[in-house]
């Protein structure tokens, strides 16, 4: 399968909302960016839908659509009935003008194919006993394929609408390139099995061509008939085909849109149990018109049935020669599951010891910690998705900075009852007690500062205090943290400097009682040769007097920050 769905590695950025949204999980992460797994997708598209980034997005055979165009090739448009919607403000005349300016020789609907199928459905419901499952959906037959092989003999053997409509133009345009026009990613992957056959030359999304027309500032200028097609018309929306088909309200059938209630169905069935009459089975909830690539001011589901239900006025001929029969290939890939103990070595990575341990909280994506640790063991997921885990890790991590730093740190609440105190201030403070959390402050150190702080929300930086009883100089910064009425007290120990200063005190003290008895000698000396030796007397005195001044300045200076 091509790359489809891509994600934009700049904007995919940590959140697995495409995770929790993939039914399948049909998604990879590493190193944090989210990979589809082509082998495991069946392109329904809501991965592109939920990302909030609008980190995914569809690429599907525009560049091929406007180069024919460019090349002057005739080009032949079948347009989803869900076009009944509009696109983004242009109804659907307006979007018809805008494709035949571009060069497009016929607009039509898909909708005249869809009238044969639903014939054929009808006809197929009464032929046989067995269940019958819609085929009309391209990502739903894939989920047979991919992930239920052993219900592939209840696929309705017919081709979709888009290709009984393909067959239908090419009868009637035998040199054209037919495109395709939807809301579909799953129809670029169908469309592309065609190509080779000259049926199909690709199909493009309502999304591409609206951002063409967003690119370009179309302003319409011109309209063309494009009425919706009665019957045919009904297959976007949740029950449309078993009213086309004529199947609404029998007894046994039922329609079911969105994976979840198929995937139940469907392992329902695998495991021996008995499936309706008949499935109309899509993968979008609510029909084609939820589809990821509609583009439409109306977001309610039923706005959106009503609008399609108003532009349904044109009858369809019916064709007995179509729709053409088709086959199914099994493309299920078998992943080995790992092994009990490998299970059991991630989820002990992640804290889970035990099954208690499990939460099953849902925020990496997975709807369970073991579903999870398999994943991961496949190289689907990763550890650091575990939300719990990564908070208790930063939690771990955090507490191991404050417990390993040489600082004392101190927390309190506003009544300046400890929180908590780390091993540095246990060893400064706590009095041999093991158990401190609760008791108030005063208990172990004046509270003073704290309390300032507690009472202003001004915090106190680099404030040198000496606490006598412990034997202990520190220098302390104290903030508070309001948003957690919490103040925090970060205190480091400069005892050692203050004794190296203590040290330089003593030298200082020395040198100016030496410099004392210097000048005291060299004055008795001045005396005796005072006439001899009168300006050198006077010069050593000064500068003996200015060593003096800077000793004591520095000494003074000491004392007062000290204090």
């Amino acid at each position: 399968m091509k790359d489809i769905i891509q994600t934009s590695e700049a904007r995919c950025q940590d959140c697995y909302r495409c995770v929790r949204e993939c039914a399948l999980k049909s998604i990879a992460l590493s190193h944090g960016q989210a990979k589809v797994l082509d082998d495991r997708c069946v392109l329904c598209g809501r991965c592109v839908k939920a990302c909030p980034q609008n980190a995914k997005r569809i690429v599907d055979d525009s560049k091929l659509f406007f180069k024919a165009l460019e090349q002057g090739e005739p080009v032949v448009v079948s347009v989803a009935p869900s076009i009944g919607c509009g696109l983004g403000g242009y109804t659907p005349e307006e979007v018809a003008g805008y494709l035949r300016g571009l060069g497009v020789v016929f607009t039509r609907q898909t909708a005249e194919g869809a009238v044969q199928v639903a014939r054929t459905y009808h006809e197929l419901f009464e032929s046989t006993t067995d269940t019958v499952i819609s085929s009309c959906c391209p990502a739903v037959v894939s989920l047979v394929e991919k992930h239920f092989p052993s219900l592939i003999k209840y696929l309705a053997p017919i081709e979709s609408p888009m290709v009984t409509h393909a067959r239908m133009l090419r009868e009637e345009f035998p040199e054209a390139k037919i495109f395709f026009l939807g809301p579909c990613a799953a129809k670029i992957e169908e469309a592309d099995n065609y190509k080779n056959t000259g049926l199909l030359s690709g199909a493009l999304t309502f999304t591409s061509l609206y951002e063409r027309m967003q690119n370009e500032h179309y302003e319409p200028s011109y309209r063309q008939a494009l009425e919706g097609i009665i019957d045919g018309g009904l297959f976007p929306f949740s029950g449309g085909v078993l009213k086309a088909a004529k199947l609404s309200g029998l007894d046994n059938v039922v329609e079911l849109s969105g994976l979840e209630p198929l995937i139940e169905l469907f392992k329902h069935m695998e495991s021996g149990g008995k499936g309706p009459r008949f499935v109309e089975a899509m993968a979008c909830e609510g029909g084609c018109l939820m589809g990821p690539g509609v583009v439409t001011e109306e977001k309610n589901v039923w706005a959106r049935r009503e609008q399609i239900k108003g532009y349904l006025h044109k009858e369809a001929s019916i064709q007995t020669d179509l729709p053409a029969k088709r086959q199914y290939k099994i493309r299920n890939i078998e992943e080995k599951m790992p092994s009990e103990e490998e299970i059991r070595a991630v989820l002990k990575k992640i804290g889970k010891n035990t099954p208690k341990d499990e939460t099953n909280c849902g925020g990496c994506g997975y709807k369970s910690c073991r579903e999870k640790a398999i994943a991961v063991c496949k190289g689907q997921a990763e550890i650091e998705m575990c939300v719990p885990y990564m908070k208790e890790k930063f939690r771990s991590f955090a507490n191991l900075v404050v417990q390993s730093t040489p600082n004392g740190i101190i927390v309190v609440d506003q009544d300046l009852n400890i929180q908590d105190f780390n091993a540095t201030a246990m060893s400064w403070f706590s009095k041999g007690r093991k158990y401190i959390k609760g008791l108030p402050l005063d208990e172990f150190i004046d509270p003073i500062d704290f309390k300032e702080v507690a009472r202003t929300g001004e915090p106190i930086k680099n404030k040198r205090i000496i606490y006598n009883e412990y034997q202990i100089t520190t220098e302390q910064t104290i903030i508070a943290l309001p948003d957690y009425d919490l103040v925090v007290g970060i205190l480091r120990d400069i005892s050692d400097e203050t004794r190296t200063e203590a040290e330089l005190d003593m030298i200082s003290q020395a040198t100016l009682e030496k410099a004392n008895k210097v000048i005291e000698e060299n004055m008795r000396v001045a005396q005796e040769i005072a006439g001899l030796l009168g300006e050198t007397t006077a010069e050593t005195k000064a500068t003996l007097w200015e060593v003096i001044s800077l000793v004591k300045q520095r000494r003074e200076k000491t004392q007062c920050d000290s204090r």
